[in-house]
């Protein structure tokens, strides 16, 4: 098992759902949920990143991300069957699914495995909590640096497939003005911007940048969830 929460359940919660999980290939661009439309499945991720996205008209901004670490669906785990938001893959990837009559069964039969989907629930919030003070309070090169560091987590090694338009789309944000962020931390060499791709050149010198505003929805997903990760950040791991 490569995600998280799966790897934390316990032999017998995790046997609940064995039966009913299905591996699938998942598209770049590929929305898992879209916006007041009944959610089919849960995505258990376990290779590549998607985004869950504030819609309003025809604005779009990212709350928070999800990798390895996590799940789509958390509209279920917390008792409803829909949300107003979007979920959509940012890379290629893989997961396992579940249909959502199947995983109300297992919630409902299996109290832990309840427990563990709404705690990570509560993690989740903590991120997009931090995404709204980010937006609020930071520049626009912290920003970045906050979502290269969000991207870096979920992905192994320094080579992360972030592009300025994938950037902007998940900034809400000008594609020019971002183009300006990543030049200046390309300048600083914090990383160097490829065709398709950024390259992490100096984690904790983009982590200095980003400050506050990164590290404590991490914390707290390991306080939460009980697995350390990012594996990364021994730090956090450490609970320092």
């Amino acid at each position: 098992m490569q995600n998280h929460i799966l790897s934390s359940l316990s032999s017998e919660d995790r046997s609940s759902l064995l039966a009913n999980l299905e591996e699938v290939e998942l598209k770049s661009r590929q929305e898992l949920e879209q916006p007041d439309h009944q959610i089919d499945y849960a995505y258990f991720i376990e290779a590549g990143i998607a985004a869950v996205l504030l819609v309003s008209g025809k604005d779009r901004i990212a709350l928070g991300l999800i990798g390895c670490e996590g799940a789509s669906g958390i509209a279920l785990f917390l008792g409803n069957s829909q949300s107003p938001h979007s979920t959509v893959m940012l890379t290629a990837g893989r997961a396992s699914r579940i249909r959502t009559d199947d995983l109300q069964t297992a919630m409902e039969q299996r109290g832990e495995l309840k427990r563990l989907l709404l705690r990570y629930s509560l993690a989740f919030y903590n991120q997009t909590a931090h995404t709204a003070l980010s937006n609020a309070m930071t520049v626009m090169e912290q920003r970045v640096a906050r979502w290269v560091l969000m991207t870096h987590d979920r992905f192994a090694g320094n080579t992360v497939p972030l592009t300025h338009e994938i950037i902007s789309y998940m900034l809400g944000a000008r594609r020019a003005g971002v183009t300006e962020a990543l030049n200046k931390l390309q300048a600083n060499k914090l990383i160097q911007v490829a065709r398709g791709s950024i390259h992490v050149l100096d984690r904790k010198g983009i982590e200095a940048l980003a400050g506050h505003f990164y590290g404590i929805p991490e914390k707290e997903f390991v306080r939460l969830v009980g697995t350390f990760w990012p594996p990364i950040l021994p730090d956090i791991a450490n609970g320092v």
